[in-house]
């Protein structure tokens, strides 16, 4: 949004302030269909309401009904405001924690309230509408891939001057897929995602000063060229980082913005105050807005033409490049409004153009969010037809935290909400990223834990994301920098990364934890990683089956199935460091 100084009449701001008050309607549906059929819900003795912080947590609980008798369960509640943040839950025969056979409703969940139409749908207890096994041929490439975010300069130094760069990503294809389906020495990782390449005075590139360029750190375009004519040989797709919501304060465009130029003033937001909200910034006597700091201010996407560049880029990086799709940052904040940054009415309205555009040029390329929120917030973006997938974090938080508390019930309840809230299989996994902690920090560096980790989210329903080095142990913390150390590949010096010393020290336990040392010893990590990729990528459950909850008897064993075309798998994973034995499941 474009801030002016504006002027009104005392009317036309009562008529203002009288719109922005409009209370709003939220409509609750519940699927009950297959609960029917199973016998497992009887309509004249059962009773479903809806229950959360906007009415006192049941203390005047809203009933749901079903008056067209289709077994689909519906409540509006009226009297929220636009940005309204909610927590609330479904309940069954007014007990908060369901029972046993309606388990994994006793989670709160959220919703933000947007202007226009609000309506939350779910199938109670993870089944899919019609019942059944889902037509997988909705299904899309990336729901048979296992990805893997790298970070170009810390991956591989291919000239000596101890930054990573494009050759040198190309040197190590074979580490992650040697293009051989009958060979299992490689990662078998199917899809790469790479953070930011484009020109950027930066170390991290999440500040670009051209969208069609590469950082010369990392090569040429021809360098990237060669580099994804080699993945595709071997079945590789290549997403890339395009970061749309904000650009560097050295770009061009901005310099020339800043400058008062009529032709780049209105791509980005001005103001001649500082309108004192936060994320304002002093430039040439005016305030431009930079949520995420003064180095990176935000594009405005109220500018035709600025939209009309960006979406451009696009077209030009999927059909003159070649690239397979986009990881998007940031996605919460496209469109600030006051008092509201994230999940506004324009932020949505700009992914769903974007998505029609992007699908226009080329149907089968992928669109991965970062939606760095609630599930229930994230849902806005991944399920209306304007992102294909989006990070699935309340799930990572539960998985780490399920191995680090030796409990797998809140994952339990928690996969199956992912399972049932998303379009089928239609979210990212992962445990950490670039921005948070790595793993096996997280996990007090204990191997078994992090193996443990692994079967989790290789196993579970999703498309998983492998961050760079997580397979051999790699630690970092606090800052950035600590979490975006150098690949850690042999015992030799700067660990094989570099001839000359990297542009970042490397992890202290490099010596032991590194790609060569790992590749020999059976039990390592990085083995354990190899044999889970590859067993995801030879068994369709895994990758599209469905996803069936069991009951265990002992809380630290997370159980389920995964069935696809008449296969059928178990998945027994324990979350403790103690043997389990004599445990049921049901």
């Amino acid at each position: 949004m474009l801030l002016r100084r504006i002027v009104l009449p005392t009317l036309a701001a009562a008529l203002l302030c009288t719109t922005s008050a409009l209370a709003l309607d939220v409509t609750f549906e519940i699927h009950m269909e297959q609960q029917i059929a199973l016998d497992r819900f009887d309509p004249a003795i059962d009773t479903v309401d809806i229950a959360g912080d906007f009415n006192g947590w049941g203390s005047a609980p809203t009933v749901m009904s079903d008056p067209d008798a289709d077994s689909v369960y519906t409540a509006t509640v009226g009297g929220f405001s636009e940005g309204q943040v909610f927590e609330y839950k479904f309940r069954l025969n007014e007990s908060w924690g369901g029972t046993e056979e309606f388990p994994g409703y006793d989670a709160n969940r959220m919703y933000t309230v947007v202007a226009g139409s609000n309506r939350i749908e779910a199938w109670y207890d993870g089944y899919l509408p019609g019942g059944g096994e889902p037509d997988t041929d909705q299904l899309s490439w990336w729901n048979d891939s296992v990805f893997y975010e790298i970070f170009v300069r810390s991956f591989y130094d291919s000239d000596g001057d101890g930054i990573g760069d494009l050759p040198g990503l190309t040197m190590q294809l074979d580490y992650l897929n040697d293009g051989d389906p009958a060979t299992d020495t490689d990662l078998g990782i199917t899809g790469i995602w790479l953070m930011p390449i484009n020109d950027s005075p930066s170390y991290h590139g999440y500040d670009s000063t051209d969208y069609r360029a590469i950082n010369p750190d990392y090569g040429t375009i021809a360098d990237f060229e060669t580099f994804l004519a080699e993945a595709h040989a071997r079945g590789i797709k290549v997403i890339v980082d395009y970061v749309m919501n904000h650009c560097s304060n050295q770009h061009p465009w901005f310099t020339a913005s800043c400058a008062n130029d009529p032709e780049y003033r209105d791509w980005f937001r001005w103001s001649d105050t500082d309108p004192g909200d936060g994320g304002w910034h002093s430039c040439g006597g005016d305030w431009y807005y930079g949520h995420f700091g003064s180095g990176m201010p935000d594009l405005n996407y109220d500018s035709p033409a600025l939209k009309t560049e960006m979406f451009d880029t696009a077209t030009w990086w999927l059909q003159n490049v070649g690239v397979d799709g986009f990881r998007l940052d940031a996605v919460l904040y496209i469109d600030e409004d006051p008092g509201q940054t994230q999940t506004t009415p324009g932020t949505l309205q700009f992914w769903q153009d974007y998505n029609t555009h992007v699908k226009s040029v080329n149907p089968d390329m992928l669109s991965v969010g970062e939606a760095w929120t609630g599930t229930m917030e994230v849902l806005r973006y991944a399920n209306e037809d304007r992102l294909d997938l989006c990070f699935e974090f309340d799930l990572a938080y539960a998985t780490v935290g399920a191995i680090n508390n030796s409990n797998a019930s809140w994952l339990d309840t928690r996969a199956a909400l992912s399972y049932v809230d998303y379009d089928y299989l239609q979210y990212a996994t992962f445990l950490t990223n670039h921005d948070q902690d790595r793993s096996f920090s997280t996990l007090g560096e204990d191997q078994e834990k992090a193996k443990a980790a692994a079967a989790l989210y290789l196993t579970l329903p999703g498309v998983p994301f492998v961050y760079y080095g997580e397979e051999l142990g790699m630690t970092g913390t606090g800052d950035h920098l600590n979490i975006r150390r150098p690949m850690q590949w042999d015992t030799s010096s700067w660990s094989g990364f570099s001839l000359v010393q990297p542009w970042q020290d490397l992890g202290s336990n490099w010596p032991w934890r590194n790609v060569a040392s790992e590749k020999i010893e059976p039990g390592s990590l990085l083995n354990f990683y190899r044999q889970m990729i590859h067993l995801r990528n030879e068994n369709a459950a895994l990758r599209r089956g469905t996803y069936t909850r069991l009951a265990s008897s002992r809380p630290e064993v997370l159980a389920f199935l995964r069935q696809y075309g008449g296969q059928t798998l178990l998945c027994l994973i324990n979350t403790s460091d103690q043997d389990q034995n004599g445990f049921e499941v049901a």
